[in-house]
């Protein structure tokens, strides 16, 4: 019983940490995905008043 318990609590914390490391790679690319966006409305912007005048 206790090496099952042992083996389960093992695998629980390599689970949790590669929930970890999933969370910070999600939002890594959210952030990332976050300035490409916004770098391109800058860009579509600076184009869009350029062309108004």
């Amino acid at each position: 019983m206790y090496a099952i318990d042992n083996r389960f609590y093992r695998d629980e914390k390599k689970v949790r940490s590669a929930i970890q490391a999933g969370i910070l790679v999600g939002i890594y690319n959210g952030l990332l995905m976050v300035e490409c966006c916004n770098l391109g409305n800058r860009y579509s912007m600076d184009a869009y008043l350029e062309r108004s005048y």
